[in-house]
């Protein structure tokens, strides 16, 4: 057999040959171009299969005289007396079959038609080993792939996790279906490549990990983010309370250390608004984490959020504030043109304003009427 094992290939494999016209075996086309297709698929068959068909003419009762025929065409099985079809590697016969219209045949014949058979078919793999000669080294990256090895039955218990939470994380992560037996056999299957390769990679770690946010997750989003990432301020999530949301904005609007966030989906909209009021229109970055390798990131200002479609949650990185800014050396007209600037409306900046010098909003709207 040259169709690989179980073990080596757990797939179940299936040829389709549409044959559009013929004037010969189609089924022996259907043996090379097949097996050309395998091994370009990169199915690791043994050895390359090739087959031809033989015919046969008679001319009188006792079939001494005959001539065998090679190739047959339709026309000549038609009209023949035998369609013999052979398909083998170099090394052997892999299957026959015989179609005869006559009352049997002679060993010579036979040993003829065989003879023939096998050099038709070795001066076709000739041609087929020439394009090529061997299965490709791996499937096609895009190909559904299967990965199927064995771990220490010791270890069994950590893979799967309490509940089967770690290995329900690991298909989640990887977007790969991961299954292990009782003996220690995990089977991975993922819709390509790059998911199979990296459940696997989870699995022989035993990684414990995490939805985002997360400390890995931050550590990569400051980094991927290009924001100083010597001198940060974690702030978490936004507090649900204004008083609260404002009281950590007051403490942290004037720091020049890169600020990190937790925010969710449903509320960036809200969230990156409120920020750009409390901060200005400063530069920032959203990263969420696809897998433990790849990561999605958007980067814009506080005025410009781009659209966001996916779901979960994301780290968001806001500059720090690169100004020192003394306020109480500006007049309030240049205070307030200052947040004017930033993308502030000016009612916004006059509120903004009041607040920092502790002025009423009608106080510093008279003195700001001809900005």
């Amino acid at each position: 057999a040259v169709i690989p094992s179980k073990d080596d290939f757990p797939y179940t494999i299936r040829v389709v040959s549409d044959i559009m016209e013929s004037n010969g075996s189609s089924s022996m086309a259907t043996v090379c171009g097949g097996c050309l297709s395998l091994m370009d698929a990169g199915v690791p068959i043994k050895k390359p299969v090739a087959g031809c068909a033989m015919g046969l003419i008679t001319s009188d009762e006792n079939y001494s005289k005959y001539k065998i025929l090679t190739d047959i065409l339709g026309e000549e099985d038609h009209m023949g007396d035998m369609d013999f079809k052979v398909a083998g590697t170099k090394d052997g016969i892999t299957a026959f079959q015989m179609d005869i219209k006559i009352a049997g045949v002679s060993s010579d014949i036979m040993k003829e038609a065989l003879s023939r058979a096998h050099s038709a078919r070795m001066h076709i793999l000739d041609i087929m080993t020439a394009t090529i000669s061997s299965p490709r080294q791996s499937l096609n990256e895009n190909a559904p792939t299967i990965i199927s090895f064995k771990i220490d039955e010791k270890k069994i218990g950590a893979v799967i996790g309490q509940g089967g939470g770690t290995i329900k994380g690991i298909s989640g992560e990887s977007g790969a279906n991961v299954s292990i037996n009782d003996d220690g056999v995990v089977t991975i299957f993922g819709s390509n490549k790059h998911k199979a390769e990296m459940a696997k990679k989870l699995v022989e770690a035993k990684i414990d990990f995490t939805v985002i946010p997360g400390a890995s997750a931050l550590t990569t989003a400051l980094v991927l983010s290009g924001f100083d990432s010597r001198n940060f301020f974690f702030a978490g999530f936004l507090p649900e309370k204004k008083v609260e949301k404002d009281k950590l904005l007051s403490q942290i609007s004037t720091l020049s250390s890169t600020l990190i966030f937790y925010v969710s989906s449903h509320n960036i909209k809200k969230d990156i608004q409120y920020l750009f009021e409390q901060l200005g229109n400063r530069k920032a970055c959203l990263v969420k984490e696809l897998t433990k390798v790849f990561e999605t990131k958007y980067y814009f200002s506080l005025l410009s959020l781009p659209e966001i479609d996916e779901r979960g949650e994301f780290v968001l990185i806001v500059e720090g504030n690169n100004e020192s800014l003394d306020f109480d050396s500006m007049t309030i007209q240049e205070h307030v043109l200052f947040y004017v600037n930033l993308g502030f409306s000016k009612n916004d900046a006059i509120k903004k304003v009041a607040k920092e010098r502790g002025k009423s909003k009608n106080e510093i709207y008279m003195q700001v009427l001809n900005i």
